[in-house]
């Protein structure tokens, strides 16, 4: 017996048992793996409740909020979709509810989720207002160094090539001077890291043979479960900020310009900075810089490299991925490599 027909069992089991409820009945799987029911109750004067959200209230009242599954039976055994009021009612329970699967059919035990249900819901701002105060920015510690790096492989991991490479990168970047750990911030919910971001410093030759600093970040790190939700950008302006009051004239980064445009990064050309190793005649509109300080960015042109550490040598990597719970290597459409 799979979930979705102990659940439809359930919900069966308490159909028409009373005059008052010979209608609709339901059934959930909390996140914690409990199960209630409720029936519907009909009655004058809109005084009744629907079957979904008499669940609920069970549910609620034992002490759960979080549910995972739903399905609604109709009198004559079929499947039917929550009412508008019950899907606005299940948003309204949690920050995640809109990955509630509903079942809409049992014989193909098809489902959707309740934001397929329900798009461009209004209250997301509400759930991200009431976050504020359950997370918070703060400087990495050494011993977060390895869950960060988990943390790196997790959001990286057969984004832009089987794999990824993002890990290793910060790995070796800590270990050199070109480090920035003023700048290492993670985001942390609940005592759970999230998110991080690392700075590191580049060099610029410029026209009349000197060699400055230039500013980079990256890796940005999100815990795939928390991705779309603000945390990247988060950090992203709360560190571009503290780079200002540190005396940075400018961070060059290479981007998707749609993205990071937000944030005022624009073409590094415009400003005379060029990446190493492209033809200046050459449009390169992936390589942006950010101005902190316009008057000191005045001074900053030339051409900028990379340091050393953000290359990979790839025996390096199989190694340094075997001291991480194993992961299965994806070719997916979009990829880079």
């Amino acid at each position: 017996m799979d979930i979705w027909e102990k659940l439809y069992q359930e919900a069966r089991r308490v159909q028409g048992n009373r005059v008052i409820s010979p209608f609709i009945e339901a059934a959930l799987l909390t996140k914690a793996g409990n199960i209630y029911v409720g029936v519907c109750i009909d009655t004058a004067s809109t005084l009744g409740m629907c079957a979904e959200r008499n669940a609920i209230a069970n549910m609620l009242t034992n002490g759960e909020s979080r549910i995972d599954k739903l399905l609604a039976v109709m009198p004559n055994g079929t499947i039917g979709a929550p009412c508008g009021a019950c899907r606005e009612y299940m948003m309204q329970l949690d920050k995640d509810s809109g990955d509630i699967e509903i079942l809409m059919d049992y014989s193909s035990r098809k489902a959707v989720t309740l934001k397929e249900l329900i798009p461009a819901w209004w209250g997301e701002d509400r759930f991200a207002a009431s976050e504020e105060s359950q997370w918070n920015i703060r400087l990495e510690q050494e011993e977060d160094y390895r869950e960060v790096e988990n943390l790196t492989r997790e959001a990286f991991w057969n984004v832009y090539r089987p794999g990824c490479t993002e890990h290793l990168v910060l790995h070796n970047l800590r270990k050199e001077a070109c480090f920035v750990p003023e700048l290492d911030y993670v985001i942390e919910d609940d005592g759970k890291i999230i998110a991080h971001i690392a700075y590191a410093k580049g060099s610029l030759k410029t026209e009349d043979g000197r060699t400055e600093t230039s500013l980079l970040f990256g890796p940005v790190s999100v815990l795939p479960e928390y991705q779309g939700r603000g945390y990247g950008s988060k950090l992203i302006q709360f560190t571009l900020e503290k780079a200002r009051e540190l005396g940075y004239p400018a961070v060059v980064i290479t981007g998707n310009p749609a993205y990071y445009s937000r944030f005022g990064f624009e073409p590094a050309a415009k400003h005379g900075i060029y990446l190493h190793g492209m033809d200046k005649s050459q449009e390169a509109p992936f390589f942006l810089v950010k101005i902190l300080d316009e008057k000191a960015a005045k001074d900053v042109c030339g051409i900028h490299v990379d340091p050393a550490c953000y290359e990979v040598d790839h025996r390096a990597l199989e190694e340094f991925d075997r001291s991480f719970p194993p992961k299965v290597k994806e070719v997916r459409p979009g990829q880079l490599e």
